[in-house]
């Protein structure tokens, strides 16, 4: 059992291409005081400036924010 309540969830799901390429969805999930913390820090960033943060706390993994 973990030593404290964990107050963020990161999920990936991807999946690999045959040319070594992986794509898929991220998902953050933050509870508590984080979630207000979260929102209160990040309310003002567009997508795309929150994806590049977002990015550098994954391990320099590259995201593309896909539009319908």
């Amino acid at each position: 059992m973990p030593a404290d309540v964990a107050m963020e969830r990161t999920v990936l799901m991807g999946s690999l291409a045959a040319d070594g390429s992986i794509s898929g969805k991220a998902r953050r999930n933050f509870m508590s005081q984080e979630a207000f913390s979260f929102r209160e820090a990040h309310s003002t960033q567009d997508n795309e400036n929150y994806l590049k943060l977002f990015e550098n706390e994954l391990n320099k993994f590259r995201i593309t924010l896909l539009l319908p």
